[in-house]
């Protein structure tokens, strides 16, 4: 009898144990292969670049440089990128420019208009204010003064006290002395019968005239109400 029948079989280790191939070698992380995506940067630079110029053109350079290097998609989103925001930023200087250039134009108008109105407001004041003077003097003497007595300061410091002297200065020029014929830079006082003297011949009537800077005329005459 043979004494190994009865002894039980022990598993083959070898027969049962998974197959293990000689050659295996440990797996490698390979770089992702970029040639055939689209850069990001390119992308968001375009979008950009219609609301964001300035950052838009940044980061469509960024983009360009960077599909360059690594062989991506997107250069001609990234050119279209720098070119609108380019064109944008140019235009959108101009129109500042001449934005300002119109707002500057319009605030030299408004002030030389608003100036224009108080210089005629106080030409017509001062001309009314004249004429109040020459009436009153009037109504005591029963003359007007000559020509030569209106631009004669001692003569009116004396005869007419309450004349502002301010009163006869047409507002851009610093004279006082009325003009004999309406002038742009002087109030005229014109005094009838021409040569009167109010010795041998009385000054019965009398004409102001101030030019206004819209080239009209603003005039007064005699009165003689009191």
């Amino acid at each position: 009898m043979n004494p190994n029948l009865n002894q039980p079989e022990t598993p083959n280790s070898s027969a049962n144990s998974p197959i293990q191939s000689s050659n295996t070698e440990p797996r490698q992380n390979l770089p992702l292969d970029t040639t055939n995506s689209y850069n990001v940067l390119s992308i968001i630079g375009f979008i950009l670049a219609y609301v964001m110029p300035i950052v838009g053109l940044i980061v469509s350079i960024i983009g360009l440089v960077q599909l360059n290097r690594k062989k991506q998609k997107g250069r001609v989103l990234a050119i279209l990128g720098i070119i609108i925001s380019s064109l944008i930023m140019v235009i959108s200087i101009i129109g500042l420019i001449i934005l300002l250039a119109l707002y500057s134009t319009v605030g030299n108008i408004t002030s030389k208009d608003g100036k224009s109105i108080t210089s005629d407001i106080k030409r017509q004041d001062d001309i009314s204010a004249i004429q109040f003077q020459l009436d009153s003097y009037y109504s005591i003497n029963k003359f007007y003064p000559t020509y030569a007595d209106m631009n004669d300061d001692a003569w009116l410091s004396a005869n007419m006290p309450n004349l502002n002297i301010q009163s006869l200065t047409d507002p851009p020029s610093l004279n006082h002395k009325l003009a004999a014929t309406p002038d742009k830079f002087s109030y005229s006082y014109t005094v009838t019968p021409t040569g009167c003297s109010n010795t041998d011949v009385m000054c019965s009537a009398y004409s102001l005239s101030t030019y206004l800077d819209n080239g009209s005329t603003f005039d007064k005459t005699s009165l003689k109400v009191f």
